[in-house]
């Protein structure tokens, strides 16, 4: 996956737009697999390191923010 990521993203973070080396990007879930999302093309997308831990951790918020209205509405 990995491979095919470097060879369609050109070297290019999709988040912040940077030229990096393929060995320094890193394969995003556009949808986490733990929320369903899939390792397919348009669920994956290349980003550099701080751009992937960006997205990460703002999926995790809204993760716990949902779980959160969810215990208040139970």
């Amino acid at each position: 996956m990995r491979q095919q990521l470097n060879r369609t993203g050109h070297g290019r973070c999709e988040g912040c737009g940077g030229g990096h080396p393929a060995n320094q990007l890193q394969v995003d879930h556009i949808r986490p697999l733990v929320d369903g999302g899939t390792d397919t093309d348009p669920n994956v997308r290349p980003l550099c390191r701080a751009c992937h831990t960006q997205a990460t951790s703002a999926q995790a918020r809204a993760r716990a923010v949902q779980r959160r209205a969810g215990r208040r509405s139970a």
